[in-house]
């Protein structure tokens, strides 16, 4: 097919014998060759091709992780992490695993993208259920659960048998489908002899068409003890089937608990029981599961999807721009839009609006999506953030790029002037959405409780970050805060991305259209003032790069340091101290002698851990409070 496609494709036909002419081979045909980018896809060729890629002299060398490193023995483990060091970059089938790398197992200097595997699996055609239960010899309406995993000691196969018996004692005519071969085969077969489970479970071994077998089941099960991603899953998912699974590793990223599919905890039989029985005895349940299942494979496991994650990976290695992306059915931008009054010339705010299929004309829409931007565009990230929203299950909604009009405190009151919604939704303009959850999950918190004020999002580093953006992420505070499962009040909530009720914005005075910066802590403060909650919403992250060089950094730290000196001059109620990490609210801005001292500890303790970034962005920040009080800018 890649031939027909007009490429050139060489096959080496490497023995596993002849190690050293099987080396030499590769080396040669490396050199010979001169590719620009060598892709390693498993455990066996990053340790082996790895190393004589980069003696090729080849320029780019990405490794793909499809699994966690500690699943491996311990020999293997050290040489995938002696052969990470001959590569420029790394990726990893989920953000779980990709965090695995990034913690003591990679070179500091090199990224983990994350890029979730996909499937071309459609909706099974019309039949197709039928024609799979006849070929596996099953009655139309027994009640069939299957696992499609290799048997060994990550899938769990045990703890779904002994599941089982449970299960089959409350529907004796169930019955289980296990696919696939491994070593722990018979270990698995001995244990459902002992269970007296010899009729209700079928070993299915080995197949090559799982995908005309899957119609047959009712209910797919994955009882992984740990598992980077869960391909499976993702093709269970494809033809409509709800799924049990365990909710290790990246599994969270595939099911959403309660909405495609039911978490269990791993290693718990009696748990993974009561799920599969859940779903079992209420097939509408099931179905509308899988019927999401479907959706949600459509819109995140597309090959369409995985092909421009790659490409914009490429792209960030390269250091060229990434590939266009569609809008999704918004309008193409930045179309014309209506200039504002007295903001200068070019100021204008361009909408656009998506109209949910169940609100009648002249309805409001649900949310109200506000994105300040100076000249529309931001390179190129503001086209790429419209495609996200276009993506989102929550389509009630309608947009407003706000162009041209400084500070960003007055481009937001700007914004929601004009926004009808019930909620505002605050954007920044180099902000990626994480999922299509990210608005539904903003503004649950509002209709469940009655005392959260503003809800914000996770901040994860954007695919193709740079060796740099990673390590500020780690010496740095708030350009990081990491994927929570539980509402967090915190002060990292911010408006990369954050949500409140459109009328509680205008009853706090809406944003402070004076001040150049500090408006985050200024709004999380008023909310507070007013009784409520700031938090973090769980399972929700948008995408946000850090500077992009050290001189982008420091300049940014400086910047930032006159801009908080100016506000504590001619605003000193809104000067105020934010701590780093999960709790804790801002506090009013200490006296200089006691923020050079503590300037002057953390330079001490940055240096003795040897977090040099940490140091120039302190000193960056040092001279930029000093220079604005010693050369003051009038208000």
């Amino acid at each position: 097919e890649l031939q027909r496609a007009g490429l050139s494709v060489s096959c080496l036909g490497l023995s596993r014998r002849a190690a050293a002419v099987k080396a030499l081979v590769l080396w040669w045909w490396l050199r010979r060759s001169r590719p620009t980018i060598v892709h390693l896809f498993r455990l066996g060729s990053r340790v082996f091709a790895g190393p004589l890629a980069w003696a090729a002299g080849v320029p780019h060398v990405i490794g793909r992780w499809g699994s966690f490193p500690g699943d491996r023995p311990c020999l293997w483990r050290w040489a995938d992490r002696l052969s990470s060091c001959f590569m420029t970059r790394a990726e990893a089938c989920s953000r779980a695993v990709a965090g695995a790398l990034r913690c003591n197992f990679l070179p500091s200097r090199l990224e983990a993208d994350a890029i979730h595997n996909a499937t071309s699996q459609g909706p099974p055609p019309s039949g197709s259920r039928r024609r799979a239960r006849r070929l596996l010899g099953l009655a139309r309406r027994e009640l069939v659960v299957g696992c499609v995993a290799n048997l060994n000691w990550r899938k769990g196969h045990e703890y779904l048998v002994r599941a089982f018996a449970s299960v089959v004692s409350a529907e004796p005519g169930a019955r289980l489908l296990l696919v696939g071969e491994g070593p722990l085969r018979e270990t698995v077969e001995r244990l459902t002899r002992e269970l007296c489970l010899t009729e209700e479970v079928r070993f299915l071994g080995r197949r090559s068409d799982v995908s005309e077998l899957l119609p047959a089941l009712d209910l797919f099960v994955l009882p992984s003890v740990t598992e980077g991603l869960g391909v499976a899953l993702i093709e269970a998912m494809a033809v409509g089937l709800p799924c049990v699974a365990t909710g290790v590793g990246g599994i969270p990223e595939v099911v959403v608990d309660g909405e495609t599919g039911l978490l269990v905890p791993p290693r718990d039989p009696e748990a993974l029981a009561h799920s599969i029985l859940r779903l079992l005895s209420d097939p509408a349940l099931g179905r509308r599961m899988g019927r999401a299942g479907q959706r949600r494979v459509q819109q995140r496991f597309s090959v369409e999807r995985m092909v421009a994650d790659v490409e914009r990976m490429y792209a960030a290695s390269l250091g060229t721009e990434g590939p266009a992306t569609d809008l999704g059915g918004l309008p193409e931008f930045p179309p014309s839009g209506r200039p504002v009054a007295g903001a200068g010339p070019g100021a204008m705010v361009s909408s656009h609006v998506r109209k949910h299929q169940g609100r009648r004309c002249g309805d409001p829409p649900r949310i109200s999506v506000i994105i300040p931007s100076l000249d529309g565009s931001r390179g190129g990230n503001v086209p790429l953030l419209l495609s996200d929203l276009a993506a989102q299950t929550e389509q009630d909604f309608e947009v407003f790029v706000v162009i041209g009009v400084r500070p960003n405190g007055r481009a937001r009151n700007v914004g929601v002037r004009q926004a009808a919604g019930r909620y505002v939704v605050s954007i920044d303009d180099d902000v990626r959405l994480g999922d299509e959850h990210v608005f539904e999950n903003l503004v649950r918190p509002f209709e469940e409780r009655s005392d959260v004020g503003l809800t914000g999002a996770s901040q994860l580093l954007p695919l193709g970050a740079s060796a740099l953006e990673n390590r500020a992420t780690r010496e740095l505070p708030r350009f990081h805060f990491p994927v929570q499962e539980r509402l967090v009040d915190t002060d990292q909530v911010s408006h990369l991305c954050l949500a409140m009720p459109r009328e509680l914005y205008w009853q706090l005075g809406g944003e402070n259209e004076e001040i150049p910066s500090g408006t985050d802590p200024d709004l999380r403060q008023r909310v507070r003032r007013a009784g409520l909650r700031v938090v973090v919403v769980p399972r929700t992250w948008a995408y946000h790069p850090a500077p992009r060089s050290l001189r982008r950094l420091l300049a940014t730290c400086y910047r930032k340091a006159r801009d908080s000196r100016w506000v504590s001059r001619h605003f000193p109620g809104l000067a105020l101290d934010v701590p780093a990490g999960v709790g804790g609210a801002a506090l009013q801005e200490r006296p200089p002698a006691w923020r050079a001292g503590r300037l002057i500890l953390a330079v001490m303790r940055g240096l003795l851990e040897m977090r040099l970034l940490f140091v120039a962005a302190r000193l960056a920040w040092a001279a930029g409070w000093l220079y604005e009080r010693l050369f003051p800018r009038p208000r």
